[in-house]
């Protein structure tokens, strides 16, 4: 396409049949309008109306910052128009590369053979990744995660016990089963890096150092909860460890996720971000706009999805059209898909690990495939009749604190009469008790946790207009 005129509008125009960008798309239409105008103006003797005369001008000035903003974004790697900078196409060359009339355009302009086929990135295995990938368990470490687990388990059935009592209100999610996911993936993480997760969230907050104090505290709605006891159950948080939350609406915290990740990237830091899901998430808009996103700046962000096999209480084969979700969230958006057994707490940080280093390393995101199983119903209300008695029974048998606890005293790492576990038969089913120093400690943290929740006292009423705005908020009459 040749220059129309010589006014700086026309490197929009000229962009005009391959552009994407919503901006740029203003600015060209913009731009044609003001070209009518000037037209009309000149074959006739009236002159357009004065509100029109500076219109060219005021586009050529906002094209002008658009350029500036798209040339500070391009030290991070990030070109607004969708391209790689790496291979930028210059105006020229845009002019003169248009495929011929009736051809379809190419999806991607410019950038290396790798951006290209991402397929090429999918393939390669992990473990060729630039970045570093020695990552080893410690004793001290394998230990504290299991007390961690073991924490997780008994605050959520001490938790339901008080919702029971109608202690705690509104919606309640358990995590029970699902332990090593968060635990073995935030304790591969550093202090610098951020965590956000979906409704089903204590046992991430605690395996991120939150208190049970505080946690519970939240439940029972009371002041000294992490939320001040406006959040509850699904909405803790907690700043001072990173974890972002929280987020009830599903799906909703995936685009958040990827801002974060930007601002790292933006500011040239090394912290990422995990981000953790449902299956039933790999449903929803906002996660493929987020996935895309994330790859196509590559942001150092880490989406794990923990697939225990239900959204709510419908199986996966039934919500979705493949069940190998490595391939909607992997390969369909040019990053690493890796499926996993999430129960295995120490491949869950090893992979975490890798993630981690190859986002520092600049290399973009990840997708974690965490198979794992919860052991109660969705939400408290949930009987979970959807699934038969047997199935329960297999995976209780196989219950992740039990199986780390074994390995543990298979190499040495854990003494007697720190935890033992006992898998019994209880009225025809299977049930997993605890004794030993170890789930004391846990339980009398719980119990402490408990007390305090309860003496909490309860949000004033002057706090129903803070945490609103970062000023204060004056309500209006």
């Amino acid at each position: 396409m040749s220059m129309v005129g010589s006014c700086p509008m026309c490197f929009v125009s000229s962009w005009r049949p391959r552009v994407e960008s919503r901006p740029v798309r203003l600015l060209w239409g913009c731009h044609r309008l003001s070209s009518l105008l000037r037209r009309s103006a000149a074959s006739t003797s009236t002159s357009p109306p004065s509100v029109f005369l500076g219109l060219y001008g005021k586009m050529s000035w906002l094209l002008g910052k658009f350029r500036d903003w798209k040339a500070s974004l391009q030290p991070l790697g990030i070109d607004p128009l969708g391209r790689f900078v790496d291979g930028v196409v210059s105006p020229n060359q845009a002019r003169t590369s248009r495929p011929p009339s009736g051809s379809p355009m190419p999806l991607v302009f410019g950038g290396t053979a790798q951006e290209r086929e991402p397929m090429a990135q999918v393939m390669s295995s992990p473990t060729e990744s630039k970045a570093a990938t020695t990552f080893n368990v410690s004793p001290d470490q394998a230990l504290t995660w299991l007390r961690q687990m073991l924490l997780i388990r008994r605050f959520e059935e001490r938790a339901e016990m008080m919702y029971q009592k109608k202690k705690i209100a509104g919606f309640f999610h358990q995590y029970s089963g699902q332990e090593p996911v968060a635990v073995g993936s935030i304790g591969a993480l550093r202090d610098e890096d951020y965590v956000i997760t979906a409704y089903r969230d204590h046992g991430h907050a605690l395996a991120r150092g939150m208190s049970a104090r505080s946690g519970m505290a939240e439940l029972l709605g009371k002041i000294d909860g992490c939320s001040r006891g406006k959040g509850g159950s699904m909405h803790f948080f907690d700043a001072k460890n990173r974890f972002l939350g929280g987020h009830a609406i599903v799906a909703s915290h995936l685009p958040l996720a990827a801002g974060v990740a930007f601002a790292s990237k933006y500011r040239n830091e090394s912290f990422v971000c995990i981000c953790y899901f449902g299956d039933g998430a790999m449903d929803q808009g906002s996660l493929h706009e987020a996935f895309n996103m994330a790859s196509l700046w590559k942001l150092p962000v880490i989406y794990v999805v923990e697939n225990n096999g239900m959204s709510m209480g419908t199986h996966l084969h039934r919500h979705s059209c493949l069940t190998d979700l490595t391939v909607r969230g992997g390969t369909a958006y040019g990053m690493p898909g890796i499926a996993i057994d999430g129960n295995d707490i120490e491949l869950m940080a090893r992979t975490t690990f890798d993630a981690a280093e190859r986002a520092r390393a600049g290399e973009g995101p990840t997708f974690i495939e965490a198979h794992t199983y919860r052991f109660k119903g969705h939400s408290i209300s949930d009987a979970a009749k959807y699934r038969t008695p047997e199935e329960l029974d297999k995976f209780t048998k196989a219950d992740p604190i039990a199986r780390y606890a074994k390995v543990l005293r298979d190499r040495g790492w854990l003494a007697d009469g720190t935890l033992k576990v006992e898998v019994r038969d209880a009225a025809g089913r299977s049930v997993v008790e605890f004794s030993g120093s170890m789930f004391e400690e846990v339980k009398a943290e719980v119990d402490d946790s408990i007390e305090f929740a309860e003496n909490s006292p309860e949000p004033g009423l002057e706090t129903l207009y803070e945490d609103i705005t970062v000023a204060p908020f004056v309500p209006q009459e």
